[in-house]
C-alpha cells in the first residue's frame, strides 16, 4: 500500500455510501431490519482495510497480495497498451500469446484459472481507481455485501420475525466478515453463492423478476465454477432437493404427497449426479471418479503436515486413504469445520476469535438440540424443505473442506459459505420448537 491508496480511499468510499444511502432509501421503512444495511456495509469495509493492514504488517504479505502483484502487472500493461491489457483479462489462463507474454510470465497466478480469475476482477476494477489496493479492496468488499445482503433479505422474507437472529447469522459472523471482504476468492465465492441463493428462490420458487435473476444467477455460477467449483458442487443437491420438496409440498392430496416423495429423493440424487458428472467432465480434477483419489492424496499430505507442526495444524487420523476411511471422518471432519478449534487449541490471537465464534457455534447448536429434543430436532429438519437446504448444504460442506484442509488459518476462510446457513439453520429450528411449546388459543 502506497499514499494514494489513503488519499483515493476516502473519495471512493464517498462514492459507496451516496450509492448505499440511495439504495437504502427504497426499502421500506416500516421493515425492522432496515437499520442493519449501513452497518453491515460498514463492517464489510472495515474487514477489507483491516485485512490489508494484518497482511501487510503482521504477516508480510499473504494471498491477498499475492492477487494484487498480478494486477500491478496488468497495470503495467495498461499504461503501455490498453488493448494488451484487456487481451490479458480475458484470455485463457496459463495460455502464453506472443502480444502479451512480456507481461504474463510476470504474474505468479496466471497458471492457476481460479486464481487468475480474482486477479481479472481486482485488474478491471484496478482500471478506474488507479489500480490502488485499498480501493479495490474496498470494491470487493462492497460487492460482498450487496450479495449477503440479497441472502438476508431472503430469510427475513421467509422469517421476519427473526431479523435479529438471522441478522447474527448472515452480516455479522466474524469470521465470515473478516474473510469475506478483503481481496481474496471467498469473497467472491461467498457473495456470489449469496446471490445466486437470492436468485433461484426468485426464479424457481417466487416466480418473479425472472429474466433478470436468471441473468444474475448465471453470472454468480460462472464466478463460482471458474474459482472454486467445490463450492457449487456441494450446493447443487440440497438445492434441488430443496426445489423439489417445495412443489410437492403444493401438492393437496396428502396421499400423492407421501407417494411423490421417494420419486423426489431418487431425482435429486439422480439429476445432482448427473450435473457433478458434466461439471467433472469440464473440470476432470472434481470428476465424481476421481474425488476419493484427490482427497485421499490431500488429507495424507495434510496429515503429514500436521503432525510436524506445533502451530495451528490439525489431522484426521487418515492412514489408507480408501472411500470407507474417508467416509469415517464425516462426523470429524464436520467437527473441526464448526466447532473447532478449541480454546485449548488456541496458538495465536487470530485462533482466539476462531475459537470464540466455534464455541458460540457449539452452543447455539447444544441449544437447538436442548430446545427441541434429540429426535424432534431431526423431525424439524426434514419437515420443512428450506431448514433441510440450509442443513444439508452446510454438514456437507463443512465435510468437504474440513477434510480436506490441514490448517485451523486456512480453515477459517475456506469454510465461511457453510457457518451463515448453518447459525441461521439453527435459529430457525430452534424458532420452531418455541412455537410448538405455545399455547394454542381456545
Amino acid at each position: 500500500m502506497t499514499g494514494l491508496d489513503f488519499i483515493l480511499t476516502p473519495i471512493y468510499l464517498l462514492f459507496i455510501y451516496v450509492l448505499a444511502y440511495i439504495v437504502r432509501s427504497r426499502i421500506d421503512s416500516h421493515l425492522d431490519y432496515k437499520k442493519f444495511f449501513l452497518w453491515a456495509l460498514t463492517l464489510r469495509i472495515v474487514g477489507a482495510i483491516a485485512t490489508g493492514l494484518i497482511y501487510q504488517y503482521y504477516y508480510n504479505g499473504g494471498d491477498t497480495f499475492t492477487f494484487y502483484q498480478g494486477t500491478k502487472v496488468i497495470w503495467q500493461a495498461f499504461t503501455e497498451s490498453p488493448q494488451a491489457a484487456f487481451t490479458i483479462i480475458f484470455e485463457e489462463a496459463g495460455v502464453y500469446i506472443p502480444e502479451t507474454v512480456k507481461y504474463t510470465q510476470n504474474i505468479w497466478t496466471f497458471r492457476d484459472p481460479g486464481t487468475f480469475m480474482i486477479v481479472r476482477l481486482a485488474s478491471f476494477i484496478g482500471f478506474f481507481c488507479f489500480n490502488t489496493y485499498l480501493t479495490i479492496s474496498v470494491i470487493f468488499a462492497t460487492f460482498s455485501f450487496f450479495g449477503v445482503w440479497k441472502l438476508y433479505t431472503l430469510f427475513v422474507r421467509l422469517y421476519p420475525h427473526l431479523y435479529r437472529e438471522l441478522a447474527i447469522a448472515i452480516l455479522f459472523m466474524p469470521s465470515v466478515v473478516f474473510w469475506g471482504s478483503g481481496l481474496f476468492k471467498d469473497t467472491v465465492t461467498f457473495a456470489s453463492l449469496a446471490w445466486l441463493t437470492y436468485s433461484v428462490y426468485k426464479v424457481f420458487i417466487e416466480r418473479k423478476d425472472i429474466l433478470t435473476n436468471v441473468i444474475t444467477g448465471s453470472a454468480c455460477a460462472f464466478l463460482i465454477i471458474n474459482i472454486k467449483i467445490y463450492i457449487l458442487l456441494s450446493f447443487l443437491p440440497p438445492l434441488l432437493f430443496w426445489i423439489l420438496l417445495h412443489y410437492k409440498e403444493q401438492i393437496n392430496s396428502p396421499f400423492l404427497r407421501r407417494t411423490i416423495a421417494p420419486l423426489i429423493i431418487i431425482s435429486s440424487i439422480t439429476i445432482s449426479f448427473f450435473l457433478i458428472q458434466q461439471l467433472g467432465e469440464e473440470f476432470e480434477k472434481y470428476a465424481a471418479s476421481n474425488v476419493f483419489d484427490s482427497a485421499a492424496s490431500m488429507q495424507r499430505w495434510h496429515s503429514y503436515l500436521a503432525r510436524n507442526d506445533q502451530g495451528s495444524g490439525y489431522n484426521l487420523g487418515i492412514q489408507s486413504g480408501s472411500p470407507q476411511e474417508i467416509l469415517s471422518t464425516i462426523p470429524a471432519a464436520i467437527n473441526v469445520t464448526l466447532f473447532r478449534p478449541y480454546l485449548w487449541e488456541v496458538r495465536n490471537p487470530f485462533m482466539l476469535l476462531t475459537a470464540l465464534e466455534s464455541l458460540f457455534i457449539l452452543f447455539l447448536t447444544i441449544k437447538a438440540f436442548f430446545k427441541t429434543g434429540f429426535f424432534s430436532f431431526f423431525r424439524t429438519v426434514f419437515r420443512d424443505p428450506f431448514i433441510l437446504f440450509n442443513m444439508s448444504f452446510a454438514l456437507i460442506f463443512a465435510f468437504a473442506v474440513g477434510f480436506s484442509t490441514y490448517n485451523f488459518g486456512a480453515l477459517a476462510r475456506y469454510k465461511i459459505p457453510c457457518l451463515p446457513f448453518f447459525v441461521a439453520g439453527l435459529y430457525l429450528i430452534i424458532d420452531s420448537a418455541k412455537n410448538k411449546q405455545k399455547p394454542s388459543n381456545a
